[in-house]
């Protein structure tokens, strides 16, 4: 019983680390995404 809770812990641990990066990996790429954008977006305004 202790071998498989130990067993289920991990993969949500890992599954919560891989998560974890991925949002991280989304976020990071808007925030320059965004920064790149209004460089070049202040450049062309009327």
């Amino acid at each position: 019983m202790n071998k498989v809770l130990f067993a289920c812990i991990k993969i949500l641990f890992s599954v919560m680390i891989v998560l974890l990066l991925v949002y991280g990996t989304v976020k990071l790429c808007h925030i320059g995404y965004d920064m790149g954008y209004r460089m070049f977006a202040d450049t062309e305004e009327p």
